[in-house]
């Protein structure tokens, strides 16, 4: 049941951030098509970011890569998260998310990865 959950919680995450750097930074971050308002590009984007995240995750349980460390895990979902924004924001037209260089995509994956871990805390403490 968690895993529905922290699925849940951590496209809320995703959608949040992206929609907040958009906000903030509206030169760099940029969110929305002919199609997709900034609201529904950002939960879009959300979504495929965690799906990609989803299966590094379950790709990484299959093939067996030890991710007890906190460290390690913290730079695995690290690399992955920079990689699923950067992917998602290289198909902008269909995400309806850009960003003006892999910078940003390191900046956003970096909050991301924090706030998935702290999600992730609190989830598995109850």
């Amino acid at each position: 049941m968690y895993n529905h959950l922290l699925y849940i919680l951590y496209w809320a995450v995703n959608t949040l951030v992206i929609k907040l750097a958009f906000i903030l930074f509206p030169d760099e971050v940029v969110l929305g098509t002919y199609r997709l308002n900034p609201t529904e590009a950002a939960i879009y984007a959300g979504f495929w970011a965690t799906f990609i995240i989803w299966t590094a995750w379950d790709f990484a349980i299959a093939r067996k890569i030890s991710l007890e460390k906190p460290s390690k895990s913290f730079l695995y979902f690290l690399i992955v998260n920079v990689a699923a924004i950067w992917v998602v924001a290289r198909f902008a037209p269909l995400s309806g998310m850009g960003i003006i260089s892999f910078w940003w995509a390191i900046l956003i994956g970096i909050v991301i990865s924090i706030l998935h871990k702290l999600v992730k805390r609190v989830i598995l403490e109850r």
